[in-house]
């Protein structure tokens, strides 16, 4: 066994990134370490591959500031050579952002994180932010939100879903949404769906929404901390 080396790799999916798909992000990312003549490890197996593991998926036009991926390497690289060739190499729209060795034992990336952070940008220059604000803290209260996600009914408990109140802004545009959600057994709560009802049950509609994930986080003793 030589994958002694877990390289966790911060990175951003900017622009037209936003619309690569987690398979296609996969790939590219393969072809940027391969590019950058890193010593990869292999995983063991019939069918053996690079060794890496990302973090939560994201949707498919949903754009991201920080998102994380482990990367096992077979001989230790100092992390400012491993940064300067993962950058050198790294297309535009997934610009490497950090990197910095983890320990093996720490649990996997999508088993530790929970609090997904997102920044909505809503066009809508009618739009009352104070009706937006006000249903979301209804939307957060409720007992329960039943939505349709991927053509099937789930029901979430908002108490645990939605962690904290959003912070909403108005702009020459519409409004800025800044706002968290927590992922645990029940699932996922997809952020388009929920702004979608919050704005439902205030009235309000919009013609166009932009999403980026802000952050990614895990709680510990009810802190958020980064990944690294």
């Amino acid at each position: 066994m030589s994958s002694d080396f877990r390289l966790r790799i911060n990175y951003r999916k900017a622009d037209r990134g936003a619309f690569l798909s987690h398979l296609e992000v996969l790939h590219t990312v393969e072809r940027i370490v391969r590019r950058a003549q890193l010593p990869y490890a292999i995983t063991q197996g019939f069918h053996p591959h690079m060794k890496v593991a990302f973090g939560p998926a994201l949707s498919v036009g949903t754009a991201s500031d920080g998102e994380y991926l482990d990367l096992w390497l077979s001989e230790f690289v100092r992390p400012d050579i491993a940064l300067a060739k993962l950058k050198a190499s790294a297309p535009r729209v997934l610009p490497i952002e950090r990197v910095g060795y983890i320990g093996n034992k720490l649990p996997s990336l999508t088993a530790a994180i929970t609090i997904h952070a997102y920044r909505a940008e809503i066009w809508a220059r009618d739009i009352e932010i104070d009706k937006v604000e006000q249903s979301f803290q209804s939307v957060r209260k409720s007992t329960s939100l039943e939505v349709v996600q991927k053509d099937k009914k789930k029901v979430f408990n908002p108490a645990l879903c939605i962690p904290k109140d959003a912070v909403v802004t108005k702009n020459e545009e519409g409004c800025t949404i800044d706002f968290s959600l927590r992922i645990d057994q029940t699932g996922a709560l997809r952020p388009e769906i929920l702004l979608q009802e919050v704005c439902n049950r205030a009235g309000q509609t919009y013609s166009h929404l932009e999403l980026v994930r802000t952050g990614l986080f895990i709680e510990e003793d009810g802190v958020w901390v980064r990944p690294m």
